[in-house]
């Protein structure tokens, strides 16, 4: 994950320039000058190409304005989520006048060499690296996790990504010893960083192209609403890694961090609104699972704060019994509220005889307090609740 010592060491300078790469193959579709190409210094291939101005949503004419967003938004995406989720995305100079690639024709691949016009706001294109499953085996079992599906589908909309098509997401995978772990990766994704215009309830739809965002994934929303707000400085230091490039002024640095400023705040303003649609959700039993997936039990609670997590289980008790003991345990551990795990297993301990206990608004003050004191006082007047229903 890019971090700030990295993005501070960034020189602010050209990394790749045109004349570092060879073209080894023609770039597949779309209407941008473009090939598939290699350097001499690195392994991988990559697609580099020029950008066009004048997108539907993105408002600029100019061709380095879409460069400086499609990079910035690559370097976002994975500053914010992880270097999975975004295709190594960088700046090119173009140092050449003239440049060979490979073109498609009908008799096949051929080999053009081609005048490139520049002038000051067209004298960058971008090179993305491809991502490739080859030196993986293949006969190893794979599995993915919805969980980055919905941060990739939320990220893109705080951040006004909104032209996702399916050719835009790359699967790509990890060898984790024993299986493979996919991933999934947007690529040509520039962002009009507009989420900060954009409802809650807008945002929390999420991108329905990537993944639907359900309220059983709201917890993961927090995560990234917090995510953002405490890097916000790194957001913003990231803008300048691009400083060198000439744009025009509705990509100015100073417009693109008050964008990125307008955004975290945005999302400080929505999160008592977060909070609400939380605990609506829980207490509408949206969160109830509709049938067993093994541990996936475990996996919502640990999407969720703590003060959440007993009512979601109790909601789930019917899943818990059907985990192992050791399985079970592991749950347990994730009540960490002082006097709630022993609370949740009094209920289940008897068996059916007395009704679930009910969790009132005296109960719901857990949600607002990280005070442990107060969390135990409140275990305490819920345990005298359920003694009382007990001899009802």
């Amino acid at each position: 994950m890019i971090n700030n010592k990295q993005i501070q060491d960034t020189p602010l300078t050209d990394g790749k320039k045109l004349s570092d790469f060879q073209s080894v193959a023609p770039k597949l579709g779309g209407k941008r000058w473009g090939f598939v190409g290699k350097t001499e210094k690195e392994e991988g291939m990559y697609l580099v190409k020029r950008e066009l101005g004048g997108y539907e949503t993105v408002i600029t004419a100019a061709e380095n304005d879409m460069i400086v967003l499609e990079c910035l938004s690559a370097t976002l995406i994975k500053l914010i989520l992880g270097n999975s989720f975004a295709a190594e995305t960088t700046p090119v100079r173009l140092d050449k006048e003239t440049f060979t690639r490979h073109i498609n024709t009908e008799e096949g691949n051929e080999l053009v060499t081609e005048t490139l016009p520049v002038n000051d706001l067209s004298n960058y294109g971008l090179a993305s690296k491809i991502l490739t499953c080859n030196s993986y085996q293949r006969n190893k079992k794979v599995i993915f996790d919805d969980d980055e599906l919905v941060k990739l589908s939320l990220i893109v909309c705080l951040l006004g990504v909104s032209d996702v098509k399916q050719e835009h997401l790359i699967d790509h995978y990890s060898d984790e010893g024993s299986y493979l772990k996919r991933h999934t990766a947007i690529i040509d994704c520039a962002a009009d960083l507009n989420g900060h215009t954009r409802s809650l309830d807008s945002i929390l739809l999420g991108n329905k192209t990537i993944y639907p965002i359900k309220p059983k994934y709201y917890g993961v929303a927090l995560k990234i609403f917090h995510r953002i707000i405490d890097i916000e400085f790194d957001l913003m230091l990231a803008v300048d890694k691009y400083k060198h490039i000439q744009v025009s002024e509705l990509c100015d640095n100073s417009v693109l961090k008050n964008k990125l400023h307008l955004l975290v705040c945005h999302i400080k303003n929505c999160l008592p609104q977060l909070d609400m649609k939380i605990q609506s959700a829980v207490l509408n039993g949206d969160l109830k699972l509709d049938h067993y997936v093994y541990l996936e039990l475990a996996r919502m609670l640990e999407r969720f704060p703590e003060k959440y997590r007993l009512r979601i289980l109790l909601d789930n008790i019917a899943i818990f019994k059907k985990e192992d003991e050791v399985d079970q345990e592991e749950i347990l551990n994730l009540l960490t509220v002082v006097g709630t795990s022993e609370l949740f297993m009094q209920y289940l301990n008897n068996k059916g005889n007395s009704s679930m206990p009910s969790i009132g608004e005296n109960h719901y003050s857990l949600f607002n307090s990280d005070n442990r004191d107060e969390a135990t006082k409140q275990s305490n007047d819920f345990k005298i609740a359920n003694n009382h229903s007990s001899f009802s």
